[in-house]
């Protein structure tokens, strides 16, 4: 989580506070919506794992799109991706990539792609950050 100063006593606090461990003054939380999709393929079935700052939030299949609710502040969106194949075991087929992202307090509406790339080695796919827009 992102840090942000306190409006009461302006020290330093984590922007998911509920209040100022230090004042006790509410944190006010201002969320942006978050669209995370994914590009269809058809080439292989390439298995994409969603995590936002270190957290679980979905799979996304060929195609598929999710949306999340995040508070201002900055982000890290990571991509775990593996392939069912035969003939490959678990670790050849394993990838990781991810981007940090930072959410303003204008922004209303951000949107991730990931795209499914081709093999780095043997045929195998993997899933990666694409592209980041705000609006």
């Amino acid at each position: 989580m992102a840090l942000i100063h306190c409006s009461e006593c302006g020290k330093e606090i984590l922007s998911n506070a509920k209040a100022c461990p230090h004042c006790g003054n509410p944190v006010p939380q201002q969320m942006a919506a978050v669209h995370i999709s994914r590009n269809r393929t058809i080439a292989m079935a390439v298995n994409c794992y969603v995590m936002i700052d270190g957290n679980m939030v979905g799979e996304l299949h060929s195609g598929e799109s999710m949306d999340i609710r995040l508070p201002v502040g900055t982000h890290f969106i990571g991509i775990e991706s593996d392939v069912r194949s035969f003939g490959y075991s678990a670790a050849d087929t394993r990838g990781r990539s991810g981007q940090q992202f930072t959410i303003n307090s204008q922004d209303k509406y951000v949107s991730i792609s990931i795209a499914t790339k081709g093999s780095w080695t043997g045929g195998v796919g993997r899933c990666v950050v694409d592209q980041i827009s705000h609006s």
